[in-house]
């Protein structure tokens, strides 16, 4: 019997022949252009990353990585959603030597955000002396004012010290330039209590007798507030101090029913008459005894203050002592 023999090259697998390099099937031509799309990606998102590296350099005051992303082709004019340059941020961060390599560039130190602030308003603002001196030394504009009228000298009023006021006061063209509010640097100061800037303020001869709309003027809210320095300021530069209100009520008055004897003392000093009265007959030592203020009343007697005026009920200081039960007050008037 015989047996059919297999011939072995059927036992050997067949090559299948080679795809073309043509293929242009859909699922190709997808791949092709995915490719593409992730080949240019990375060149975007670095220009990307750049702008974000110099924004964050900024703000942290980093100077090497400020140059970095400059290197890198950052955009040193770049806004943010509130339309903050780079230079905004360094100036507000008070990062000098970050903002002096910004200001290298080709950037505009003019650009504003949305809030109408410039550079140099976020340097003032922030009491940022290097960045403020940087910028005016580039011819930053100090007139220019955010959306609501302050200039540089107004914000720097604010909270700053005698150095950048002394910086902004020669540059600035109106000294006495009010804001929307009709404030002017000096009271932007005056109601931060900030007497540094105050003082200098009135030294570089911003005026003190006109106040803004519905105010009283400067010196009577320093007494109001009992701020004994710039109360000596004003005086010392002729303010205004014996104009009484509608109700007769006098800046002496005011400081002795306050029971401030030192500002009473500076006003006495300067001429206030401790005998005026206001409409109700009141003198200063009858507000003074009807308080207790003990120290008030003996600076008023010692400047000649009259215990036997009467007011308008007839009664004089040693009565309203009496029915405020102010006994050091009695003691010294009997």
């Amino acid at each position: 019997m015989t047996f059919p023999i297999r011939c072995r090259a059927a036992l050997v697998p067949q090559k299948s022949p080679p795809k073309s390099s043509t293929d242009n099937s859909p699922r190709t031509i997808a791949g092709m252009l995915a490719l593409m799309l992730l080949a240019a990606l990375p060149i975007q998102a670095l220009a990307a990353n750049a702008d974000i590296a110099l924004v964050q350099a900024a703000r942290s005051g980093d100077v090497a990585a400020t140059k970095a992303a400059l290197a890198a082709n950052a955009n040193p004019n770049r806004v943010d959603f509130a339309g903050d340059t780079v230079l905004i941020h360094a100036a507000r961060t008070g990062h000098g030597s970050v903002a002096k390599i910004l200001m290298a560039s080709d950037l505009n130190i003019e650009a504003r955000n949305r809030d109408g602030e410039t550079a140099l308003l976020a340097a003032s603002r922030a009491c940022a002396g290097g960045v403020v001196m940087l910028l005016l030394a580039a011819h930053a504009d100090a007139g220019v004012t955010d959306a609501a009228g302050h200039t540089a000298l107004m914000l720097a009023a604010d909270r700053c010290g005698a150095p950048i006021l002394a910086q902004l006061i020669p540059v600035t063209l109106e000294l006495n330039a009010r804001d929307k509010q009709g404030k002017p640097a000096l009271w932007h100061a005056a109601d931060r209590g900030n007497i540094a800037a105050t003082a200098a303020l009135i030294e570089a001869g911003a005026d003190i007798s006109i106040p803004p709309p519905g105010r009283r003027i400067l010196l009577w809210q320093a007494v109001e507030r009992q701020q004994v320095d710039l109360v000596v300021q004003l005086l010392n530069h002729h303010a205004p101090f014996d104009t009484p209100t509608e109700a007769g009520t006098t800046l002496l008055m005011l400081a002795a029913r306050l029971g401030d004897t030192s500002i009473v003392g500076k006003l006495l000093a300067a001429g206030a008459d401790p005998n005026q009265a206001n409409t109700l007959g009141q003198t200063a030592l009858m507000l003074a005894a009807a308080g207790g203020h003990a120290d008030t009343v003996a600076t008023l007697l010692q400047a000649k203050a009259s215990a036997n005026q009467r007011d308008k009920r007839k009664e004089t200081a040693l009565d309203i002592a009496k029915a405020a039960n102010a006994d050091a007050v009695i003691e010294l008037l009997q």
